[in-house]
């Protein structure tokens, strides 16, 4: 894998027009909004955070032949809601199981954010998928969302079998925020000396909470691409008010690495974490961990849980495909 660890995909020049056309199903005044809403739920006042929460929480049309079953998952703060997807009229047990967190910014995603990505993988018959909701910023800063991650993971690796799900092999896979929690959830299981994920399959993962504005793909992508950087900076202050934590909690920062499980990573050529992207995989390689990194050339942020990008969608949804089957144990 480690060979490999680097490759841009570019489906010719079809691919670029697919992102501009989805980028023009964008509200004009998106990020503004966002913003505004974000910082007034900080002061109190959530109810245009609400609804955009409620927007973006429509289910997506379901797949006849994936079963989906919604369990809670205790914990001290109170019970998870997870999601479990599986393939109808196939067993489960002997199965790879995946834990997906979802992306939005520690905000604003939920549990249907990413259904019809988890619903796909259960489809294809390699793995059953269980999804979570873990708390929000700015109700819940860090390290709730981590807390709760951790929480669901170990959970998993002792009720799994109960659940009819596999146990032997378990992997863990976010986008963006989500690609964030499994890192750090990694680091969290590595550090207590606790049984890591078979593998990690990150799209498009925040890797830092540090400074990131003079990157050249910040520069670049910063407004219109998606996740503009006034966005990304919304939700890291209210995510880690606390900047003191940032330098601590940022993967690129983690002294975990060299025990790092394989690493699929998925970075958007045409997003602002795409240098940070970059960074983290070589990181990752340097200390000896297989990595296979993954540049879609003409992708934004966020086509992995928005309609609109179906080729990059399926470019990671068969690369996630791929991973599980090599990695597998």
């Amino acid at each position: 894998m480690a060979q490999n660890y680097f490759t841009y995909v570019d489906l010719k020049s079809d691919l670029f027009e697919e992102a501009k056309i989805f980028l023009q199903t964008f509200t004009p005044r998106r990020t503004e909004i966002m913003c505004k809403a974000i910082e007034q739920a900080a002061g109190g006042s959530g109810k245009m955070l609400k609804a955009i929460r409620d927007f973006r929480a429509v289910p997506c049309k379901p797949i006849e032949y994936v079963e989906t079953r919604d369990i809670a998952i205790p914990s001290d703060f109170g019970d998870i809601p997870a999601r479990i997807y599986s393939k109808k009229t196939e067993s489960s047990a002997e199965k790879p199981l995946l834990l997906y967190l979802h992306g939005g910014g520690w905000t604003i995603g939920d549990i249907n954010s990413c259904a019809d990505f988890c619903q796909n993988v259960a489809a294809s018959g390699m793995a059953s998928v269980v999804a979570i909701n873990y708390r929000r910023a700015p109700e819940h800063p860090h390290p709730a969302a981590l807390d709760d991650c951790i929480c669901a993971y170990k959970w998993l690796a002792q009720n799994a079998d109960a659940q009819g799900l596999g146990s032997k092999n378990i992997f863990v896979a976010g986008d963006s925020a989500g690609g964030h929690l499994a890192t750090a959830l990694t680091d969290a299981l590595i550090r207590s000396k606790l049984r890591i994920p078979q593998g990690l399959m990150l799209f498009y993962p925040v890797t830092t909470f540090e400074d990131r504005h003079s990157d050249e793909s910040y520069k670049k992508y910063g407004t219109n691409y998606a996740l503009d950087a006034k966005l990304m900076d919304t939700f890291n202050n209210v995510y880690i008010p606390d900047k003191n934590l940032r330098k601590e909690a940022s993967p690129l920062n983690f002294k975990s690495l060299p025990k790092f499980p394989p690493t699929l990573i998925l970075s958007s050529g045409c997003d602002i974490l795409l240098n940070q992207d970059e960074e983290f995989a070589n990181l990752l390689l340097k200390h000896n961990a297989k990595v296979r990194h993954v540049c879609v050339r003409g992708a934004t942020h966020i086509y992995l849980t928005m309609p609109g990008m179906p080729k990059s969608f399926s470019i990671a949804l068969q690369e996630t495909l791929d991973f599980i089957k090599k990695t597998r144990s």
